[in-house]
């Protein structure tokens, strides 16, 4: 009986698409689940490595950075969705502003690595598979 109770815990924890360790601030786990509502009609959940939370602005407030390559959806055979192209998906760029998080920007890339720093500079990758950086001066990520 436990079991069958821990078991139904933990579908409704992970069929819900969002990973609590990553999405942290209830404004995060809005974001999260609004765009697994809009690309996975069937559901899905991000992978871990989807969904960053970190100050990206040097404010001292979580910002958050949503990679769409990282986010897989029921019912596709590929588990892919429709926002991700042959070569690169969109990462989706959000800051903190008051409880809010705001979209900033959206860069296609093959993937998002973030590093250290105060205002940290995200590693991207284009479709040409180069690596190249953008860091936030203010009004958007370059």
């Amino acid at each position: 009986m436990m079991r069958t109770g821990l078991a139904v815990l933990v579908c409704i924890a992970f069929g819900s698409g969002l990973a609590p360790a990553q999405a942290t601030s209830a404004a995060a786990r809005y974001l999260v689940s609004q765009q697994v509502a809009k690309l996975c009609p069937k559901g899905g959940q991000f992978k871990p490595d989807g969904i960053m939370e970190r100050d990206l602005t040097g404010d001292g407030k979580a910002d958050l950075i949503l990679n769409l390559a990282e986010l897989s959806c029921r019912g596709d055979p590929k588990g892919l969705n429709d926002e991700c192209g042959a070569a690169h998906c969109p990462v989706l760029f959000f800051v903190r502003q008051g409880d809010l998080l705001v979209l900033k920007d959206e860069i296609a890339s093959i993937g998002a690595r973030i590093g250290p720093g105060r205002i940290p500079r995200i590693t991207l990758v284009s479709f040409e598979y180069k690596e190249h950086t953008v860091r936030w001066d203010g009004s958007s990520f370059r």
